[in-house]
Protein backbone atom coordinates (compact mmCIF):
# COMPACT_ATOMS: atom_id res chain seq x y z
CA UNK A 1 0.00 0.00 0.00
CA UNK A 2 1.78 3.00 -0.73
CA UNK A 3 0.43 6.55 -0.25
CA UNK A 4 -0.48 9.15 -2.74
CA UNK A 5 -3.16 12.46 -2.13
CA UNK A 6 -7.01 12.71 -2.88
CA UNK A 7 -9.40 15.27 -2.11
CA UNK A 8 -12.86 15.90 -0.41
CA UNK A 9 -14.17 19.23 -1.47
CA UNK A 10 -10.57 20.84 -2.00
CA UNK A 11 -8.92 19.10 1.14
CA UNK A 12 -5.69 17.18 0.47
CA UNK A 13 -6.35 13.52 1.78
CA UNK A 14 -3.85 10.56 1.76
CA UNK A 15 -4.73 8.08 -0.74
CA UNK A 16 -4.00 4.20 -0.57
CA UNK A 17 -3.97 1.58 -2.29
CA UNK A 18 -5.20 -1.93 -0.76
CA UNK A 19 -6.28 -5.17 -1.91
CA UNK A 20 -9.89 -6.49 -2.55
CA UNK A 21 -9.18 -8.93 -0.04
CA UNK A 22 -8.46 -6.34 2.85
CA UNK A 23 -12.34 -5.14 2.24
CA UNK A 24 -14.87 -6.92 4.56
CA UNK A 25 -18.01 -4.90 4.55
CA UNK A 26 -17.94 -1.59 6.19
CA UNK A 27 -14.47 -2.03 7.46
CA UNK A 28 -10.92 -2.27 5.52
CA UNK A 29 -8.17 -3.95 7.62
CA UNK A 30 -4.16 -2.42 7.13
CA UNK A 31 -1.81 -4.96 8.93
CA UNK A 32 2.71 -5.34 8.87
CA UNK A 33 3.85 -2.75 6.55
CA UNK A 34 0.93 -0.83 5.87
CA UNK A 35 0.20 -0.09 9.36
CA UNK A 36 3.90 1.35 9.89
CA UNK A 37 3.64 3.33 7.30
CA UNK A 38 0.22 5.05 8.09
CA UNK A 39 0.89 5.37 12.09
CA UNK A 40 4.76 5.56 12.28
CA UNK A 41 5.52 7.52 9.31
CA UNK A 42 2.33 9.70 8.57
CA UNK A 43 0.98 9.76 12.02
CA UNK A 44 -2.54 9.67 10.80
CA UNK A 45 -5.32 10.37 13.04
CA UNK A 46 -7.93 8.81 14.38
CA UNK A 47 -10.08 11.99 13.31
CA UNK A 48 -8.40 11.87 10.09
CA UNK A 49 -10.16 10.89 6.95
CA UNK A 50 -8.03 9.45 4.04
CA UNK A 51 -9.09 7.23 0.58
CA UNK A 52 -8.77 4.11 -0.08
CA UNK A 53 -8.52 2.27 -3.73
CA UNK A 54 -8.94 -1.41 -3.86
CA UNK A 55 -7.66 -1.51 -7.47
CA UNK A 56 -10.54 -2.35 -9.14
CA UNK A 57 -11.78 0.95 -9.57
CA UNK A 58 -13.45 2.03 -7.00
CA UNK A 59 -12.76 4.38 -4.38
CA UNK A 60 -13.19 4.57 -0.15
CA UNK A 61 -13.31 7.42 2.18
CA UNK A 62 -12.09 5.84 5.32
CA UNK A 63 -11.47 6.78 9.15
CA UNK A 64 -9.03 4.89 11.42
CA UNK A 65 -11.86 2.74 13.75
CA UNK A 66 -9.97 0.78 15.88
CA UNK A 67 -5.69 0.18 16.36
CA UNK A 68 -3.41 -2.96 17.70
CA UNK A 69 0.34 -1.48 17.57
CA UNK A 70 1.28 -4.44 19.50
CA UNK A 71 0.06 -6.45 16.13
CA UNK A 72 0.86 -3.93 13.53
CA UNK A 73 -3.12 -3.83 12.50
CA UNK A 74 -5.91 -1.66 12.45
CA UNK A 75 -9.37 -1.57 11.22
CA UNK A 76 -10.81 1.20 9.07
CA UNK A 77 -14.24 2.48 9.00
CA UNK A 78 -15.59 2.78 5.30
CA UNK A 79 -17.53 6.32 5.52
CA UNK A 80 -18.40 6.84 1.90
CA UNK A 81 -17.86 4.79 -1.61
CA UNK A 82 -17.45 6.21 -4.94
CA UNK A 83 -16.12 5.18 -8.30
CA UNK A 84 -12.31 6.32 -9.19
CA UNK A 85 -12.56 9.54 -11.80
CA UNK A 86 -9.08 8.70 -13.10
CA UNK A 87 -9.54 6.00 -15.88
CA UNK A 88 -9.37 6.39 -19.61
CA UNK A 89 -12.96 6.35 -21.16
CA UNK A 90 -11.43 3.77 -23.32
CA UNK A 91 -9.03 1.25 -22.88
CA UNK A 92 -5.59 1.91 -24.36
CA UNK A 93 -3.36 -1.50 -24.86
CA UNK A 94 0.62 -0.81 -25.67
CA UNK A 95 1.91 -3.54 -27.89
CA UNK A 96 5.78 -2.48 -27.36
CA UNK A 97 8.89 -4.61 -28.90
CA UNK A 98 11.05 -5.88 -25.90
CA UNK A 99 13.49 -3.75 -25.54
CA UNK A 100 16.96 -3.90 -23.80
CA UNK A 101 18.10 -2.61 -20.35
CA UNK A 102 15.67 -0.66 -17.94
CA UNK A 103 14.10 0.54 -21.13
CA UNK A 104 11.17 -1.79 -20.79
CA UNK A 105 10.98 -0.35 -17.02
CA UNK A 106 10.58 3.10 -17.79
CA UNK A 107 7.96 2.12 -20.60
CA UNK A 108 5.45 0.98 -18.39
CA UNK A 109 6.14 3.01 -16.01
CA UNK A 110 5.14 6.33 -17.67
CA UNK A 111 2.79 3.96 -19.82
CA UNK A 112 0.55 3.66 -16.50
CA UNK A 113 0.95 7.34 -15.76
CA UNK A 114 -0.58 8.00 -18.92
CA UNK A 115 -3.44 5.58 -18.77
CA UNK A 116 -2.34 2.25 -20.30
CA UNK A 117 -4.52 -0.31 -19.39
CA UNK A 118 -2.61 -3.31 -20.48
CA UNK A 119 0.79 -3.81 -21.90
CA UNK A 120 1.40 -7.02 -24.21
CA UNK A 121 5.71 -7.46 -24.81
CA UNK A 122 6.44 -8.90 -28.34
CA UNK A 123 9.11 -10.32 -29.95
CA UNK A 124 9.80 -9.24 -33.85
CA UNK A 125 11.93 -9.42 -36.34
CA UNK A 126 14.53 -6.76 -35.64
CA UNK A 127 14.00 -7.14 -31.80
CA UNK A 128 17.96 -7.06 -29.68
CA UNK A 129 15.94 -9.25 -26.83
CA UNK A 130 14.96 -12.74 -27.84
CA UNK A 131 12.21 -14.61 -26.22
CA UNK A 132 13.78 -17.78 -26.54
CA UNK A 133 17.58 -16.73 -25.13
CA UNK A 134 16.17 -14.69 -22.30
CA UNK A 135 16.08 -17.63 -19.29
CA UNK A 136 14.91 -14.07 -16.77
CA UNK A 137 11.60 -13.29 -18.79
CA UNK A 138 9.37 -14.41 -15.70
CA UNK A 139 11.22 -12.70 -13.39
CA UNK A 140 11.00 -9.58 -15.80
CA UNK A 141 7.44 -9.50 -16.15
CA UNK A 142 6.52 -10.02 -12.28
CA UNK A 143 9.47 -6.68 -11.93
CA UNK A 144 7.09 -5.16 -14.83
CA UNK A 145 3.99 -6.20 -12.95
CA UNK A 146 5.61 -4.26 -9.36
CA UNK A 147 6.28 -1.45 -11.87
CA UNK A 148 3.01 -0.75 -13.14
CA UNK A 149 1.85 -1.14 -9.10
CA UNK A 150 3.79 1.53 -7.91
CA UNK A 151 3.14 4.09 -10.98
CA UNK A 152 -0.82 3.45 -10.32
CA UNK A 153 -0.86 4.14 -7.25
CA UNK A 154 1.95 7.13 -7.33
CA UNK A 155 -0.01 8.49 -10.33
CA UNK A 156 -3.66 7.74 -8.33
CA UNK A 157 -5.22 5.85 -10.69
CA UNK A 158 -7.80 3.20 -10.25
CA UNK A 159 -6.70 0.14 -11.56
CA UNK A 160 -3.61 -1.54 -11.51
CA UNK A 161 -2.32 -2.23 -15.53
CA UNK A 162 -1.83 -5.65 -16.20
CA UNK A 163 1.71 -6.92 -17.55
CA UNK A 164 0.87 -9.97 -19.97
CA UNK A 165 3.71 -12.54 -21.14
CA UNK A 166 5.33 -11.80 -24.46
CA UNK A 167 4.61 -12.87 -27.47
CA UNK A 168 5.56 -12.82 -30.85
CA UNK A 169 4.01 -10.67 -33.15
CA UNK A 170 4.30 -12.80 -36.23
CA UNK A 171 0.89 -14.60 -33.68
CA UNK A 172 -0.70 -11.64 -33.39
CA UNK A 173 -3.85 -12.12 -36.20
CA UNK A 174 -6.70 -10.12 -34.72
CA UNK A 175 -7.27 -6.92 -32.60
CA UNK A 176 -10.27 -5.52 -30.94
CA UNK A 177 -10.93 -1.73 -31.39
CA UNK A 178 -9.01 0.82 -33.15
CA UNK A 179 -5.20 -0.12 -33.67
CA UNK A 180 -2.57 2.42 -34.87
CA UNK A 181 1.30 1.43 -35.68
CA UNK A 182 3.84 4.34 -34.81
CA UNK A 183 5.87 3.59 -38.28
CA UNK A 184 8.84 5.64 -38.75
CA UNK A 185 8.56 5.34 -42.53
CA UNK A 186 5.09 6.66 -42.65
CA UNK A 187 5.73 10.56 -43.42
CA UNK A 188 2.16 11.86 -44.55
CA UNK A 189 -0.57 10.05 -42.05
CA UNK A 190 -0.64 11.91 -38.69
CA UNK A 191 -2.19 10.64 -35.58
CA UNK A 192 -4.73 13.63 -35.91
CA UNK A 193 -6.22 12.53 -39.82
CA UNK A 194 -6.87 9.20 -38.05
CA UNK A 195 -8.69 10.35 -35.18
CA UNK A 196 -10.46 12.36 -36.96
CA UNK A 197 -12.04 9.14 -38.82
CA UNK A 198 -13.37 7.77 -36.02
CA UNK A 199 -16.85 8.97 -35.65
CA UNK A 200 -17.81 5.81 -33.54
CA UNK A 201 -17.74 5.62 -29.83
CA UNK A 202 -14.35 3.78 -28.90
CA UNK A 203 -14.14 1.48 -26.40
CA UNK A 204 -10.10 0.13 -26.93
CA UNK A 205 -6.90 1.65 -28.54
CA UNK A 206 -4.14 -0.43 -29.33
CA UNK A 207 -1.14 1.20 -30.30
CA UNK A 208 2.06 -1.05 -31.41
CA UNK A 209 5.65 0.51 -30.78
CA UNK A 210 8.52 -1.58 -32.63
CA UNK A 211 11.63 -2.49 -30.53
CA UNK A 212 15.09 -0.54 -31.41
CA UNK A 213 15.55 -1.33 -34.50
CA UNK A 214 11.91 -0.86 -36.03
CA UNK A 215 9.33 -2.56 -37.89
CA UNK A 216 10.49 -4.66 -40.94
CA UNK A 217 7.58 -3.40 -43.79
CA UNK A 218 6.74 -7.11 -44.13
CA UNK A 219 5.32 -7.06 -40.56
CA UNK A 220 3.85 -3.81 -41.10
CA UNK A 221 2.34 -4.92 -43.79
CA UNK A 222 0.71 -7.83 -42.66
CA UNK A 223 -1.08 -6.02 -39.37
CA UNK A 224 -2.00 -3.28 -41.86
CA UNK A 225 -4.50 -6.68 -43.18
CA UNK A 226 -5.45 -7.19 -39.72
CA UNK A 227 -6.64 -3.57 -39.26
CA UNK A 228 -3.90 -1.32 -37.61
CA UNK A 229 -3.53 1.82 -39.51
CA UNK A 230 0.25 2.99 -39.73
CA UNK A 231 0.68 6.84 -38.54
CA UNK A 232 3.90 8.92 -38.29
CA UNK A 233 4.39 10.30 -35.03
CA UNK A 234 6.46 13.41 -36.44
CA UNK A 235 9.66 14.34 -38.60
CA UNK A 236 11.78 12.83 -36.56
CA UNK A 237 13.20 9.45 -35.65
CA UNK A 238 11.72 8.84 -31.60
CA UNK A 239 13.36 6.49 -29.63
CA UNK A 240 11.01 3.07 -28.81
CA UNK A 241 10.96 3.94 -24.55
CA UNK A 242 9.76 7.67 -26.12
CA UNK A 243 7.50 6.62 -29.12
CA UNK A 244 4.65 5.04 -26.72
CA UNK A 245 4.53 7.80 -24.47
CA UNK A 246 4.47 10.35 -27.02
CA UNK A 247 1.48 8.36 -28.71
CA UNK A 248 -0.34 8.29 -25.37
CA UNK A 249 0.16 11.60 -24.37
CA UNK A 250 -1.50 12.40 -27.87
CA UNK A 251 -4.26 10.22 -27.65
CA UNK A 252 -4.99 11.76 -24.05
CA UNK A 253 -5.14 15.15 -25.17
CA UNK A 254 -7.32 14.48 -28.69
CA UNK A 255 -10.02 11.88 -26.68
CA UNK A 256 -10.39 12.30 -23.28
Amino acid sequence: MVCCCGKEKGRIMHYFFVSPEQINGDKIEVTGENFHHMIDVLRIGKQEKFEVCDGKGKDYLCQIDEQKPSEKRLTACILDTYPSENELPYRLVLYQGLAKGKKMDEIIQKGTELGISDFVPFESKFCVVHLKEDKTIEKKVERWQKIAKSAAQQSKRGRVPRVHHPIMLSNLDQLHGKSLIAYENERDYSLKAAVQKWDDQVDQINILIGPEGGFDEEEVSILENIGVERISLGKRILRTETAGVVLCAQLNYALE
